[in-house]
């Protein structure tokens, strides 16, 4: 039976280790969500949608759930590339 604690130093050796911290919306988000009809999942994550997209409306970065800052810039530029698509196509 281990003895050792919280407090205890400990050194093991390991191929890899992951540090992650949890993440979850604000409390502002969700409600800005709410005040623009947009649903959100049972965490209180923004779903996006084609009906959305279509009004103009790009749910992206870590309002549509946790990722990291590049997954973040890709679908940035993406929501970027499809509004000036739309505005092009609306000339």
């Amino acid at each position: 039976m281990s003895t050792e604690t919280d407090t205890e130093v400990q050194e093991n050796e390991y191929d890899m280790v992951l540090l992650s911290v949890g993440m979850r919306p604000s409390g502002a988000a969700t409600e800005l969500a709410a005040t623009l009809g947009i649903r959100t999942d049972d965490r209180g994550f923004a779903i996006a949608n084609d009906e959305l997209a279509g009004q103009g409306v790009h749910v992206i970065g870590t309002v549509a759930g946790p990722m990291d800052i590049e997954e973040t810039a890709v679908r940035a530029m993406s929501a970027a590339a499809r509004v000036t698509i739309a505005k092009e196509v609306a000339k």
